[in-house]
């Protein structure tokens, strides 16, 4: 399964329980297209996830950004264990 799809099917779960769903759809178009989500779930390693942390912090992020990105890959990847378990 590639990281893309991930966040999809947490948007899909927990839509309807966010406080912020126009947030939250925002913030799941933009980690779909970010590079890092062109891998397949069996390729993520920590490597990876700290190359894609420097990234944005070069890119200008903000690091409380930077680490909302990668809580919300947590919560999606969490959402896919649950799923293809």
């Amino acid at each position: 399964m590639r990281l893309k799809d991930l966040p999809q099917l947490y948007l899909e779960r927990t839509l309807h329980k966010s406080k912020r769903p126009k947030i939250l759809k925002y913030k799941v178009e933009l980690m779909r297209r970010m590079p890092l989500v062109r891998h397949t779930l069996v390729q993520l390693s920590p490597v990876k996830i700290l190359e894609f942390r420097d990234d944005r912090l070069k890119a200008g992020k903000s690091p409380s950004t930077v680490r909302s990105y990668i809580k919300l890959l947590s919560r999606a990847i969490t959402i896919g264990q649950t799923v293809f378990i």
